[in-house]
């Protein structure tokens, strides 16, 4: 082989150097291979590499070129896959087919079976890495037989001198590069994934290291802090930057003088390693409890320390509460009524409580020694054992018991007591045994017990008297049911007498009216008879004549005035009440106008003052104030200067009205027959009227659920009143 060609192969060998640092810089980076468009782009790169070796051939004859792209093409296809492989494969065939001359049929074709027999040996053996060095020169091999068969593709007068001159490099050179630079590209595959996994190891360690709740600190034997973690700087207050130029001895209080600095970096070197509680002071001035851990390590060469801080500010609040509490539980232990011993699985006393103490006679616990068998009383000791047995075998069993203890004088008291097995706790690893005196109930209980039995014998003696009585009872049930028997006859009989009264009343209602019609008609006739003779006979009768026809006339009318009184007040008892709000100063108001005009009453003599409202039947309410106010003029019209006034009162339930006249009055032992039917304090020649107009008022009111009364006096004038119910039924 000429030197020129060994020189062009050595060219070829340098590109396909070249070509696996590609690999190195770009291809073996695995994120990239799932962007479609970086793999076009290796594919291009290749493509220009195979042009490159193209023009850096070995050859012999015008128009064959022989160069190493077989190798760069077999290898792209096992290393790079499918799309960068078939783009190189492309772009190098057509340069080749563009550049022409004898060989270019066998060229291409040593391109194409190079790229697809490397896709090929990829795709059907996929672990062939396993056997790397054998795998790649197979490979190698198989590609440049086929390489040295293309080259029947050449001019026949070509074909074996070209055959001879290219047979020992194609066969020994060319599968041996494909070896060389498969391996190369390999180990840079290689290398690329451990720099990244060294690379992703650092990161998560920085990560984590930077997450971590505790701060780090790494410092030279001098105290120069190198590096920290995040946590660090941010809990003393700092910026990364301004925590770099500090000493570790300045965030630590313990460290004010040089020699306590010396002597923490001597017992470093001599521990190796140091944990210990400290305070650390942060930028703004504020200190906190923390927990150090030092180590010493070698890195790069030389001594360093590493140290984790942890805020231990909480857990000293903590442990401060528990403190705390401790003194709390011990308060009301040795505060607290009841006893309280701690024994272990011998029943040997670990505890007594002060009160417990008390109960069995000792002033203090360490005067107590000896089995806490020997505090309960000989007749309950097995009882109590038992118990304390059973809670050793099932420590969820809480027994609650009743027991003798015998204190140190010997004296005995009834206790109520609770076991609670707590053997397995680590912070108090006994049986705890809690108990109150109850010899004052068991007293009780006796005192209890003697008087139910002394009860149980009263009742036993009441049972007998109780017997005798029940057969009075008997005998008095048997006299209130005859005695309700004559009353339902009783009732029976008020029923038919209520018929009756119902039907006499409808008789009197009939014979009122009866009356009525039957004794108009004769006063009627009376009256003619006596107006025809003082008209027809005037010339006739005499003076006294004259006078007794107008007593006969006079008395017609009265009679005619009582038979219309009568019927009113009859007619009272039997309507029917229809009740309403009544505006009671519109009312008396209205009235007082009716009788001024009527009467030709001097507006001055009636006052009237505010009238509350109240509830009933107007038309009979009116009733009532006509008859009143009538009355009221009527007996003080003789009066010099008359007065009547009307007015209200509001009581509690009810409303009381008023009116107050200076008439003639009345005398107080005669007030009996003032709301008579009929009944008159005065004559009829000293005042006219019936006698039934306060009759009629007392009903009207006391229909209405409410009161009629009067105060006088003979000569100063009369004060009649009634009263209405603040909420008047319908009777």
């Amino acid at each position: 082989m000429k030197e020129s060609t060994i020189i062009e192969l050595v060219q070829n060998i340098s590109i396909l150097l070249a070509f696996s640092m590609l690999y190195d810089y770009f291809w073996s980076r695995k994120e990239r291979l799932k962007n479609i468009y970086f793999k076009f782009s290796s594919g291009i790169i290749l493509g220009i590499i195979g042009i490159v070796l193209i023009l850096s051939p070995w050859h012999f004859l015008s128009g064959i070129i022989f160069d190493t792209r077989s190798v760069m093409l077999s290898t792209a296809g096992l290393f790079f896959g499918p799309i960068p492989t078939i783009t190189a494969m492309i772009i190098t065939a057509s340069y080749r087919l563009f550049i022409g001359g004898n060989g270019v049929i066998m060229g291409t074709a040593v391109i194409l079976s190079s790229g697809t027999l490397g896709l090929l040996w990829a795709h059907f053996r996929p672990n062939w890495k396993k056997n790397k060095y054998a795998e790649l020169i197979s490979l190698g091999i198989l590609v440049h037989l086929v390489m040295l068969s293309f080259t029947l593709l050449l001019p026949s007068d070509l074909i074996w001198n070209t055959l001879t001159n290219i047979a020992l490099p194609v066969i020994f050179l060319y599968p041996l590069a494909s070896l060389i630079l498969g391996v190369l590209m390999l180990h840079q595959a290689e290398n690329s994934e451990n720099k990244k996994a060294i690379k992703d190891s650092e990161t998560r360690f920085r990560t984590i290291i930077e997450q971590a709740t505790d701060s780090m600190y790494l410092s030279d034997l001098d105290g120069n802090i190198i590096d920290c973690n995040q946590q660090a700087y941010k809990c003393m207050g700092y910026t990364r930057d301004e925590l770099l130029k500090l000493k570790i001895t300045a965030l630590d209080d313990q460290f004010s003088t040089h020699q306590e600095v010396k002597l923490f970096f001597d017992n470093i070197k001599l521990n190796e390693k140091l944990v210990f509680e400290s305070v650390h002071r942060g930028k703004n001035g504020n200190t906190f409890p923390v927990e150090v851990s030092t180590s010493l390590i070698e890195l790069n060469g030389s001594l360093n320390i590493i140290g984790f801080v942890r805020n231990i500010s909480e857990r000293k609040k903590n442990e401060e509460k528990i403190i705390r509490m401790g003194h709390h539980y011990k308060a009301l232990i040795e505060k607290a009524p009841d006893g309280i011993v701690l024994i272990d699985v011998a029943r040997e006393c670990k505890f007594m409580s002060p009160s417990a103490c008390k109960m069995f006679g000792y002033s203090n616990i360490d005067d107590i020694t000896g089995s806490f068998d020997r505090f309960i009383h000989p007749d309950d000791l097995t009882f109590v054992l038992s118990h304390l047995e059973n809670i050793q075998l099932n420590s969820s069993i809480v027994p609650t018991i009743q027991f003798r203890l015998k204190g140190r004088n010997s004296q005995c008291q009834w206790v109520e007591s609770t076991f609670s097995n707590l053997l397995a706790d680590p912070s108090v690893e006994a049986i705890v045994i809690n108990f109150r005196d109850i010899s004052d109930r068991k007293l009780a209980d006796e005192e209890i017990k003697k008087l139910n039995e002394e009860l149980e014998l009263k009742v036993a003696e009441r049972t007998d008297e109780l017997k005798k009585r029940s057969k009075e009872l008997i005998e008095n049930e048997v006299a209130l049911l005859n005695l309700v028997e004559d009353l339902n006859i009783k009732s029976e009989e008020l029923q038919i007498s209520a018929k009756q009264l119902e039907a006499t009343n409808k008789e009197l209602e009939a014979f009122s009216y009866s009356v009525s019609h039957d004794l108009r008609a004769p006063l009627r006739a009376i009256n003619g008879f006596v107006s025809i003779l003082l008209e027809d006979y005037h010339q006739v009768l005499d003076d006294e004549g004259k006078r007794i026809c107008l007593i006969i006339h006079s008395n017609a009318v009265k009679m005619g005035q009582l038979i219309d009184d009568l019927l009113s007040f009859s007619r009272l008892i039997r309507s029917e009440l229809h009740n309403s709000t009544i505006d009671m100063q519109s009312l008396v108001g209205t009235l007082i106008a009716e009788f001024q005009s009527s009467k030709e009453l001097n507006p001055n003599v009636i006052s009237l003052q505010e009238l509350p409202q109240s509830t009933g039947d107007s038309n009979l309410i009116k009733q009532v104030w006509t008859n009143l106010i009538s009355n009221a003029i009527k007996y003080s019209s003789k009066t010099t200067n008359p007065q009547i006034t009307i007015g209200a009162n509001t009581a509690e339930n009810e409303t009381i009205y008023f009116i107050k006249d200076n008439g003639v009055g009345f005398s107080m032992n005669y007030i009996h027959k003032l709301f008579g039917v009929f009944q008159r304090l005065h004559s009829v020649n000293e005042f006219e009227g019936t006698g039934v107009g306060l009759a009629i008022v007392q009903r009207i009111v006391t229909r209405h659920g409410g009161r009629v009364w009067a105060e006088g006096e003979i000569g100063k004038g009369a004060t009649f009143y009634f009263s209405l119910p603040k909420s008047t039924s319908k009777k």
